[in-house]
């Protein structure tokens, strides 16, 4: 490992270790500041998906796609942590401006513009975890080429894509309740 990195896995290290709920990817911050017990469980399947992706298609070493899994995601999740503040708030007000241009009534999952807003948030989790996280990797050495770009956006749709319907099954629950 490239001696210059050490001071940032040191930081990312330390965050993850003092902060006190778990924050796993820029998606995942949303999911556990909801208050979602199964956060745990997606974040966990999360890294999972990540860190198999780093390991065996990437062909990275045990120890170094572990660590390299936890800083990616570990500088994602602070990214993560205040996109959801500034973000959410923004998109809050976004998505009641475009229902009430459609007079389309509440934003709710079971209608046609919530799934293309759920969608479009899909898309740009995907997009930003893909960025930070192939930077990361190439901090530790993994060929930032094509491959390495696909697979990573196939992990993260797949890692956001279990946070997000997490975030929908638990909102149905609760309106069923």
């Amino acid at each position: 490992m490239n001696a210059r990195c050490r001071p940032l896995i040191a930081g990312v290290a330390l965050c993850l270790c003092i902060a006190a709920p778990a924050h796993a990817n820029a998606i995942w911050p949303g999911v556990v500041l909801s208050e979602r017990l199964i956060a745990w469980y997606v974040i966990g399947a999360g890294l999972l998906v990540e860190f198999v992706t780093v390991r065996w298609i990437l062909r990275q070493p045990l120890l170094r796609a572990a660590v390299a899994t936890l800083a990616m995601n570990g500088v994602s999740a602070v990214i993560g942590y205040f996109f959801v503040y500034w973000g959410g708030g923004v998109l809050f007000e976004a998505t009641y401006l475009i229902y009430s241009m459609f007079d389309a009534g509440t934003p709710w999952i079971d209608d046609a513009l919530g799934w293309v807003l759920v969608g479009s948030t899909l898309a740009l989790a995907v997009a930003v975890n893909t960025g930070v996280e192939g930077g990361v990797l190439a901090m530790f050495k993994v060929p930032a080429d094509g491959r390495m770009w696909q697979w990573l956006a196939a992990a993260n749709t797949v890692s956001v894509g279990v946070a997000v319907i997490s975030i929908a099954i638990s909102i149905v629950i609760e309106a069923r309740g």
